[in-house]
């Protein structure tokens, strides 16, 4: 192939040798190292591919082989440049049609996003647009490492964000978190189980409890009607299947409190608070249930009542003389492994009715071309449907597999259909509200939390069907905070 681009580059010529002994005129090319290649014979005489320079030199061995030689094609850049060498406009204008092309390659003129479902293209174009990042910006002003960092800061829901650019293309590959609910410090909202299935009043006087929900996990009932505490097996296979997706674990650091496991090799933040250690406190109020202690000074025991800001662990190591007295402080970065039982809040709603869709076959398509952000319609243009789904198919002019112009064209497909308000039964609102359940249990799993104790309940209102109750659970409690005053350490040893 590069062999063949050589060649036309160069030019080069097919020839055809007639005479008597067409083998003596090979032989005395071979011999004077004149290059041919693609010979065929043709009535008698042979046709083959000779280079410019090669041809120059037949006339030696013409003159003595007796051959005769005829050209029959040119091919070549420099015999079609010959051809049109008067034309100066048409190559006047090739020249600033490279130098166009080239112009438009140092532009984005394609963002193309992959990898998401929950959030969709238009969103997130529109959100890298607010930061300065759309179609038609400089290549070289394109930050990767801002964007990355822009959409993990401002979506919770992505674990996992690339940006590279390919071409004129920009494109944004992303990882959403498969779960739909995440564990919040501070406001956790907490799916939990019934504990019977009697029938309560709610806020529009009817109401029942998701028995459904209870049946999910019978770990959590006792035939008595008290709870019991969560099946440690399944506590146990949550903290494997954490242990085996450390990067979901991580990256949602911020859906959960911060766990000391996770920050206790960080030696930055030391670093930060100008020497001074890192004190391990509570995020949330509980009660410690076990407390392993690394590094620094314990300040409360198991089975202790704490509140949110209490010191758990403080890095200020006193320093004692011989006669017992503090003479001054160590600090250190402090490090262990805390859980408390906690008591977590729940509340999920639902809507009692949905939409439901019945389309009309009666379909209207609009042509379009767009150039930069402008489009022209073809046709006339409009929605005259009160109700409808539009569908746009868009193809993109490009040069090559990376190289996309600023034009495209397409058409938008009107749907029309009739809208109609449709009630949930009963049976089908629990089922919901379970799922949302499920989903929601098994993200607590997964980070290693334990439920021990729930109670939720049902509640069905004039607009909607909303699940809330209350749920004990065992978690890892503690985010890291700059040592505090000495004087706070010397109040917890004593």
């Amino acid at each position: 192939m590069l062999l063949s681009i050589y060649r036309y580059i160069k030019g080069y010529l097919k020839i055809r040798v007639i005479g008597y002994s067409p083998e003596r005129f090979l032989n005395a090319c071979s011999h004077r190292g004149i290059y041919i290649w693609g010979i065929t014979p043709a009535c008698g005489s042979y046709d083959m591919y000779i280079t410019i320079s090669g041809f120059h030199k037949l006339k030696p061995i013409i003159r003595k082989t007796g051959a005769k030689v005829v050209v029959t094609e040119r091919i070549g850049i420099p015999f079609y440049l010959f051809r049109y060498r008067k034309r100066k406009v048409f190559f006047a204008g090739a020249a600033l049609s490279v130098a166009f092309i080239y112009f438009l390659s140092l532009f984005v003129w394609s963002i193309d996003v992959k990898g998401n479902r929950k959030y969709t293209d238009e969103a997130l174009i529109a959100f890298l647009e607010e930061r300065g990042v759309e179609h038609g910006m400089r290549l070289s002003k394109v930050d990767c490492d801002r964007i990355v960092k822009d959409i993990r800061k401002s979506y919770d829901e992505i674990i996992w964000v690339s940006a590279s650019i390919e071409g004129c293309r920009l494109i944004v590959q992303i990882k959403e978190n498969e779960d739909s609910k995440d564990v919040t410090s501070t406001a956790e909202n907490t799916q939990t189980m019934p504990e019977n299935n009697d029938t309560e009043s709610g806020t529009s006087g009817t109401s029942q409890v998701n028995g459904r929900i209870a049946a999910q996990n019978p770990e959590t009932a006792q035939e008595d009607g008290e709870t019991a505490a969560q099946n440690p097996e399944t506590a146990q296979e949550g903290e494997e299947t954490e242990a085996q997706n450390p990067e979901t674990s991580q990256e949602n650091a911020g859906a959960e409190s911060q766990n000391p496991k996770e920050t206790q090799n960080n030696g930055e933040a030391a670093q930060q608070a100008g020497g001074q250690g890192m004190d391990i406190v509570a995020d949330c109020d509980g009660v410690i249930t076990t407390m392993i202690v690394r590094k620094g000074v314990p300040c409360v025991t198991e089975g202790q009542q704490v509140h949110k800001g209490d010191i758990l662990v403080t890095g200020a190591v006193p320093v004692v003389n011989d006669a017992g007295e503090t003479t001054g402080y160590q600090f250190h970065q402090s490090e262990a492994d805390i859980r408390a039982q906690v008591l977590m809040d729940y509340q999920e709603s639902c809507d009692l009715s949905y939409e439901s869709k019945e389309y009309i076959h009666q379909e209207k398509e609009e042509l379009y071309l767009q150039i930069g952000e402008r489009i022209f319609w073809l046709g006339s243009h409009g929605n005259r449907f009160p109700n409808a789904e539009e569908l746009t198919i868009q193809n993109r002019l490009r040069i090559g597999k990376h190289f996309y112009l600023p034009v495209s064209w397409g058409k938008k497909v009107t749907l029309p259909y009739k809208s109609t308000q449709v009630k949930y039964s009963e049976n089908k609102l629990q089922s919901i509200l379970s799922e949302e359940y499920s989903r929601f249990t098994d993200n607590l799993t997964k980070k290693g939390v334990e439920i021990i104790e729930n109670d939720v309940k049902i509640y069905t209102g004039p607009k909607q069907a909303e699940a809330k109750g209350t749920l004990t659970v065992i978690k890892d409690i503690g985010t890291e905070r700059p040592t505090s005053i000495v004087e706070d350490v010397a109040d917890g040893d004593d």
